[in-house]
């Protein structure tokens, strides 16, 4: 979690899936926020967490219209490994992405 001035300005879920696989379910950061390299840091920190924890690889879902964040995941070194389709409630599709941790 980021905190500015006392109040929550991003926050990060990840959890151990299974021994060697973790699992990203959201990263937020409040636009006001944005390109400061916040994201990046929760990232840095929840990839190192699930590392120390026996992770192997990592996966996260992204969705297919969001080019920004599959942008910012790719820099992170997640590849895309296959379409999900009606990931979400509103039916729509995601990626499923993968990092391969060393």
């Amino acid at each position: 979690m980021a905190v500015v001035d006392e109040q929550v300005v991003a926050f990060i879920l990840a959890y151990q899936k299974k021994p060697l696989i973790g699992h990203i379910v959201t990263l937020d950061v409040h636009p006001d926020f944005r390109r400061q390299s916040i994201g990046y840091h929760l990232m840095e920190r929840a990839e190192e967490r699930l590392r120390q924890h026996g992770a192997a690889r990592i996966i996260l879902e992204v969705a297919v219209q969001n080019e920004t964040a599959q942008r910012f995941y790719e820099k992170r070194g997640y590849l895309r490994q296959k379409l999900l389709r009606r990931y979400y409630q509103d039916r729509s599709d995601a990626y499923l992405m993968e990092k391969i941790l060393a």
